[in-house]
């Protein structure tokens, strides 16, 4: 999530805690696609021994998923130990109880985009043996999960400015349209531009 200096772009605050646990979950996603994005462009023009190191490389991805997933799962317990009542088995309930600022929204972004990394490895291993093929195969599920989540935080944002807007919020400008998520101080924000 960037840190963003306050501009004259108009900016709404976001109300839905689902579109923070998103964006960390998103930043996840995207991380994992470009180490194994590289690789995979890699393979084009590779020999054998430069695609065994390639797919080293992935597996590296897939270990640091493997860890930072445990973290995240530590943090998830501490908030339980803190009181929030959260199920593994139903992070969208516990979403929707949260407040935007609640750091836990955070971790189970990240516990659900590690899940995501570690997913697509073993959907890939069950399916395909070579390395090669396992990396495309991964860089694909990993492409399409990640425009699903991209569509659903987009619609999500849109949600969030008309919920604003029918609140009497202050209108946004005509030919406005959501960009971003950013950082305000302690506000996590919608960022809004102009259609060009």
């Amino acid at each position: 999530m960037n840190t963003m200096n306050p501009t004259n772009t108009p900016k709404i605050r976001v109300a839905n805690p689902a579109i923070i646990s998103l964006m960390a979950e998103g930043f996840i996603i995207d991380e994992a696609l470009k180490e194994i994005t590289m690789a995979v462009s890699t393979l084009d023009c590779a020999n054998n021994d430069m695609a065994i190191a390639m797919w080293v490389r992935v597996r590296g991805v897939l270990a640091k998923a493997t860890r930072d997933r445990a973290v995240a799962f530590r943090e998830i317990e501490r908030a339980k130990g803190e009181g929030k009542e959260i199920d593994p088995l139903n992070f969208d309930a516990a979403i929707a109880t949260c407040e935007t600022t609640d750091w836990v929204l955070h971790s189970i972004g990240r516990y659900r985009g590690n899940a995501a990394v570690a997913t697509a490895f073993d959907t890939a291993h069950a399916l395909e043996r070579a390395p090669t093929k396992l990396m495309r195969f991964i860089k694909q599920a990993l492409s399409d999960y990640y425009m699903w989540m991209f569509a659903e935080l987009g619609d999500l944002m849109d949600a969030d400015v008309r919920a604003h807007c029918a609140n009497g919020g202050k209108p946004l400008p005509p030919g406005s349209r959501t960009v971003k998520v950013g950082r305000l101080g302690e506000d996590s924000v919608i960022v809004t531009s102009k259609k060009k």
